[in-house]
């Protein structure tokens, strides 16, 4: 290695913890009852909380393996790792038939695990008396994978939890969209004959007929990241930091919300009910207007399902700072003239709504990132 003087340094790193999370109340494994449940001036008591006697902590591992390096001089830094966050006897609120008198039991459900690959690179292509520029990317991969139930499946919103799936994948209804002979939307189900499925789909104009399908993606990104530059020249200073989500697939309920197509009168609607089908013979994926209208066209589906791959300029500064001749002379230690812009500028593959949201792929009527732009002046005395 010590003919390689391109390498100034090289760290390899490494480290493995464990964790409890006891996010549970202090009674929950425990039956419950409640007093004051009175009844024809009797004094009575009811069933409150069913127990589990089995319910334990969750426990959370994390691994993580890198490799830190400076080339060049300090002109190309970074690192390269594998991170892996495991978690097991995951607490979960099961849900349960209301013939038992309760909705759900706190259960140690599934252990899944978060992993990926993170990649961070520092460069400073040019470095001159009078001109800096210095540049930083970072990747990292996400993935979810559940490892093991303590039953086949469960229905989590619009979320399906199964071993060897992601948490995060989606499970809709598939909109097959609309009859162009009288405008209502449809969706998929299955076939059935004699009981039995055939493994095709067939369309239905019923939602609640429809059957809840895998494979439309996942909420969480494939991969996500920054983009960052500083530039100085003199005086000046510019620095551009930008953020971005690749892969997921992101619901737009307020869409949805918007396109009632007459199921909420006195309720606005979206400029795009304008494509809405009309007359027989007309081909659309936007369902018919009628007042009233119960054909459930926006209820849960494929249909609001969009690609949530986005870049946003997060922030942008420009400054300037005074000479220091000129400094020494008005009697200042420093002054600087800024100009700061925040999420300026967003490219997102769906528009409308904030593409930036949890992690559950839904808007849930969240306030945007607002755009904000900031002049000061910064002195020193």
């Amino acid at each position: 290695m010590q003919s390689a003087n391109w390498i100034d340094d090289l760290k390899i790193r490494a480290s493995y913890g464990t964790s409890g999370n006891d996010r549970i109340d202090r009674y929950a494994a425990q039956g419950l009852y409640s007093l004051g449940r009175n009844y024809e001036g009797q004094s009575g008591i009811n069933y409150t909380q069913l127990a589990n006697l089995l319910l334990q902590w969750e426990q959370n591992s994390t691994l993580d393996l890198g490799l830190e390096f400076s080339l060049f001089k300090g002109g190309l830094s970074g690192e390269i790792g594998y991170y892996k966050r495991g978690a097991q006897d995951i607490l979960f609120d099961k849900p349960l038939s209301r013939l038992t008198g309760f909705n759900t039991i706190p259960t140690n459900l599934a252990s899944m695990d978060n992993y990926g690959i993170e990649v961070l690179l520092n460069g400073n292509p040019v470095r001159t008396a009078n001109f800096n520029w210095n540049v930083s990317f970072n990747i990292t991969s996400n993935n979810n994978k559940i490892r093991k139930m303590t039953q086949e499946q469960v229905i989590d919103g619009t979320k399906r939890w199964t071993v060897g799936e992601d948490r995060y994948q989606w499970y809709l209804r598939e909109y097959a969209g609309v009859d162009p002979a009288d405008g209502r939307p449809m969706w998929y189900q299955d076939e059935v004959v004699d009981g039995k499925p055939t493994g095709k789909k067939i369309t239905t104009k019923n939602w609640s007929s429809a059957t809840r399908y895998e494979g439309f993606g996942s909420a969480l990104p494939k991969f996500t990241g920054g983009f960052n530059n500083s530039f100085t020249y003199k005086q000046f200073d510019l620095d551009i930091r930008t953020y971005y989500s690749l892969g997921a697939k992101i619901y737009d309920n307020l869409y949805a919300n918007l396109m009632h197509s007459g199921g909420s009168v006195g309720k606005q609607l979206a400029t795009d009910i304008y494509g809405q089908w009309k007359n027989p013979g007309d081909v659309t994926d936007i369902p018919r207007f009628v007042i009233n209208n119960t054909d459930l066209g926006n209820n849960e589906s494929t249909r609001f399902l969009f690609n949530g791959s986005f870049m946003r300029v997060k922030n942008i500064s420009l400054g300037y700072s005074l000479n220091p001749d000129l400094l020494k002379t008005l009697q200042l230690s420093n002054l600087r003239i800024y100009f700061m812009a925040e999420n300026p500028f967003t490219f997102a593959a769906h528009k409308g709504m904030d593409p930036e949201v949890e992690i559950t792929g839904l808007a849930n009527n969240d306030i945007p990132n607002v755009k904000t732009f900031t002049f000061g002046i910064n002195v020193g005395f």
